[in-house]
């Protein structure tokens, strides 16, 4: 039976294969980043010339716009996510397969990335289904808990073990991403 790594070495090993594999880390990230700048930032530039935040929520804004922001915002999170997955699969396939070539721009659409991809959308769902879960359950005990003074303090220092341990499921199921991005089918969130 493998024993399990510390939380603490892990982070030191990938802070340590990051500075190893600084060169490649740039050329990967690199031209994505710069790609995504280019396109974004001209549309931020333009929505807030029309839309400071401040005014996001007055009357004078007419609707449309407001949807056209949020909209825009919401496209460029997925667009940024998708860039940040394509990064993400490059990163784990140089460590784990040792492929450190890339020709051309560095961006791959295939099946892995889509993969890797899904688990992201999949663990970002847990993720949320707990955190409402823990929400809920902490508001019912506030709203039956009123009249007690002293009850909302001792329920926040009980909620804060509550999300550790939602920190931990999700860092848990996230061990399942690079075996997505070598390709591996077999490895799913039973063996996270």
């Amino acid at each position: 039976m493998r024993s399990k790594l510390p939380p603490w070495k892990i982070f030191r090993k990938a802070l340590s294969l990051l500075w190893e594999r600084r060169a490649f880390a740039l050329l990967i990230c690199l031209p994505i980043l710069l790609f995504v700048a280019l396109f974004s930032l001209p549309a931020d530039l333009g929505v807030i010339r029309y839309i400071p935040a401040s005014e996001l929520n007055k009357e004078q804004v007419p609707k449309y716009i407001k949807y056209l922001y949020f909209a825009g915002r919401g496209a460029g999170f997925i667009i940024l996510g998708f860039f940040f997955s394509v990064i993400a699969v490059y990163w784990h396939r140089s460590i784990l397969l040792q492929e450190n070539s890339i020709r051309g721009i560095p961006i791959r659409i295939d099946a892995v990335v889509w993969r890797y991809i899904g688990y992201c959308i999949l663990i970002g769902l847990i993720w949320a289904a707990l955190w409402l879960a823990i929400i809920a359950v902490a508001g019912v005990v506030s709203v039956a808990a009123q009249a007690a003074s002293g009850t909302q303090v001792i329920l926040g220092i009980l909620l804060i073990p509550l999300f550790l341990w939602l920190g931990v499921v999700t860092f848990r199921l996230s061990l399942v991403l690079p075996a997505a991005a070598i390709g591996q089918r077999g490895v799913g969130f039973a063996a996270a």
